[in-house]
């Protein structure tokens, strides 16, 4: 079941949920990536954390601002200081 991404903020965490959007902005690391990720359900975004190991790893580096997207993951508390949760994409 695809959730909002504002229903998403305000979820439980260590729980999975997908959600849908466009690309915001992405930064690729040598082991992972950071997506911003909005669908317009409010002004909040969520960072998704997609790791090397992913299968499609190589088609999330090829990302975009703009890019419509579906992702998979667990909710979890995040450990930077710019947002609550985020999500790592399953």
């Amino acid at each position: 079941m695809t959730t909002t991404i504002k229903e998403t903020l305000i979820s439980p965490i260590n729980k999975t949920y997908t959600v849908r959007g466009w690309v915001r902005k992405i930064r690729t690391q040598s082991l992972f990536s950071f997506i911003e990720l909005n669908d317009g359900s409010c002004f909040k975004s969520i960072q998704i954390i997609a790791d090397k190991s992913l299968s499609n790893y190589e088609l999330i580096t090829s990302l975009s601002a703009g890019c419509s997207i579906k992702v998979t993951g667990e909710l979890v508390a995040s450990k930077g200081s710019n947002q609550q949760s985020e999500i790592i994409a399953s």
